[in-house]
Parts: C-alpha cells; structure tokens; sequence
C-alpha cells in the first residue's frame, strides 16, 4: 500500500517532506509504533528549534500510545530543553507525571504551561488540573489559589464545591463562610432549598 510505498522511499534518504507525509499516513493508519520512528527520524531534519520540538513532542505521544512511558518522558525533555514554550510537551510532560504519581514535576510542568493557554475553558481547565498537583504536592494554600483562580476563569457548581472542600481543609473560616454563603444563594436560585439550608447552617 502506500504507507508501504513512502516506507521504503524514506528508508532510502533523509528526506523531511517525505518523512512528514510517512508521519501524516501513519497517524491516519493508527501506525504508532511506525509513526514513532518516522518522527524520530524526522526530528533531527527540523532546522528550527520551535519545529523540532513540536515533533518530539508528537514522538512523546506516540510513545504513549504503544505504553512506553519512558520514551516519551525522554521526547517530551528533549522537547521543552529546545522550546520551554512547547504547549503539546509541557502537556505531555504534566500528564506522565500524574500517571506516575510524581505531583511536583505534575505541577512543575503545568506551572509553566499555564501562561501559554488561552483564557477562559483552556486556562480553566490547566487550572484546575494546577490546583489538584499542588494539593497532592503538599502546597494546600497553592492549589486554593489555582481552585479560585478556575472559578473566576470559568465558574461552575463543581469548581465552587473545590474551593469550599480546601478552604474546609484549611480551617479557614472567613473563607469558607463566604464560599458557604455563595453555594447557598446559588442553591436558591436555582429552586434547591434544602441545599440552600444546609449550606447556610454549616
């Protein structure tokens, strides 16, 4: 088939274009392992850092897909070593971090990708992904101020219980009384009163 075809075209010659089509029909094919060593090849062939390390960064996900972990810790490394400003690998970097149970390098990683999303949902979300890395890091006053900053970001039911469930953890009763006060004017509105006594009692 193709893919064969553009295979043994690139076994031939380091050629970037020829590697990047391999690349585009191996990701469409669900060749990871193939797509993974294309990218490798490919990488080194990138003139510019920012290019160079948006393929290793792909490489890390590809190595995700076929459970290799370490390889791609080492691709998402070499990545944001070239580009500290490398979205896909500072991600990346975050996520195998989590599955690792490694909450500094989590937080680490997500510290730095913070300010390169875009406000609002993307900003929301890193954040509150932020807030659950520095709880597990031991850092509660940090992952409070990533709670409230996802819930001004983007404010919803779930984001208002995590600020309440921390500010509780932290026996801050000023803010918590105030958290309190808000889920129960919300419960109100919205017609649930029994939610609305309960927060307002506690």
């Amino acid at each position: 088939g193709a893919a064969d075809h553009l295979d043994r075209a690139a076994a031939l010659a380091a050629d970037a274009p020829l590697l990047r089509r391999l690349v585009a029909l191996d990701r469409s094919l669900g060749r990871a392992g193939e797509a993974l060593r294309a990218l490798d090849r490919l990488a080194p062939l990138e003139p510019d850092p920012a290019a160079r390390a948006a393929v290793l960064a792909e490489a890390g996900d590809a190595a995700i897909a076929l459970g290799l972990g370490g390889d791609a810790r080492d691709r998402f490394a070499a990545a944001i070593a070239l580009d500290p400003t490398c979205r896909p690998a500072l991600d990346g970097a975050a996520r195998l971090a989590r599955d690792r149970g490694d909450a500094v390098a989590e937080r680490d990683a997500l510290e730095r990708l913070l300010p390169l999303v875009a406000p609002g949902a993307d900003g929301a979300g890193v954040l509150d992904r932020l807030a659950s890395a520095r709880d597990r890091a031991g850092d509660l006053a940090g992952a409070a101020v990533a709670a409230s900053a996802a819930r001004a970001a983007l404010p919803t039911a779930a984001r208002l219980d995590a600020c309440v469930a921390l500010a509780r953890r932290a026996g801050d009763p000023g803010a918590l009384a105030a958290l309190l006060g808000e889920r129960a004017r919300s419960a109100a509105a919205s017609g649930d009163g029994a939610a609305a006594t309960e927060a307002w009692l506690e």
